[in-house]
């Protein structure tokens, strides 16, 4: 982002000519949709009892503390319970497309 790169997000704001209020609210039916999108996703996979188990889960930690041997600040947070919420909501998300796939392909 911004930030990352050394610039300050008020120095941003200025050189595009919008303030924070109008950047929020240009982003927000865009949110809205997001926020929505995923409720509607979570629902679907409890009435559909899509599950992610927590071999899945620790099989995808597993894989990345591999690809990340030795970084110690992404092995930590790969070790995190907000990671691992977040591998599963993640692999729930991934499952229900599939399955949203599934319904929508005609043999």
């Amino acid at each position: 982002g911004v930030t990352s790169q050394g610039a300050k997000v008020e120095d941003y704001l200025t050189s595009i000519g919008k303030t924070k209020n109008q950047i929020t609210l240009e982003m927000l039916p865009e949110a809205i949709k997001r926020v929505k999108v995923s409720l509607l996703i979570r629902e679907i996979s409890t009435i559909e009892k899509i599950e992610v188990t927590e071999a899945e889960v620790e099989k995808n930690i597993a894989d990345m503390k591999k690809q990340y041997a030795g970084e110690k600040n992404i092995e930590a947070r790969v070790n995190s319970p907000e990671y691992k919420k977040y591998i599963t909501n993640v692999l729930s998300s991934r499952k229900m497309v599939d399955k949203l796939k599934e319904w929508n392909i005609t043999k």
